[in-house]
């Protein structure tokens, strides 16, 4: 059986489409404790799509595949980020129509 890739594998380069996430730097020994390695790789790939463009506003769906994880765990590691305050998730609501997509920022110390 030949290996698919994803479809926006095309967008986020073959390392990537795998769920191998890039990151540099170091972390506090807290940080590594309360999160999981899921979250981690979640955050991570917030963190890529941030440097870049300033805010992370991607659908759940594409973090997930970034990441290499559920869309249920992106769920969950950005709500723990908001309550660790590492993050901002600004979730954009309508009423009416269908929500627009969450836009996450980097907290300010």
């Amino acid at each position: 059986m030949k290996h698919r890739t994803p479809r926006l594998a095309h967008k986020v380069g073959p390392a990537l489409a795998r769920g191998k996430t890039r990151a540099s730097g170091t972390r506090s020994p807290t940080l590594v404790r309360s999160l999981s390695k899921s979250h981690s790789r979640v955050i991570c790939a917030v963190w890529n799509e941030m440097v870049f463009h300033g805010v992370c506003d991607l659908p759940l769906d594409e973090i997930a595949l970034q990441a290499g994880v559920s869309r249920g765990s992106v769920r969950g590691a950005l709500a723990r980020a908001a309550k660790l305050g590492l993050m901002e998730v600004e979730e954009r609501r309508s009423p009416t129509a269908p929500s627009r997509t969450n836009v996450v920022r980097m907290k300010r110390a």
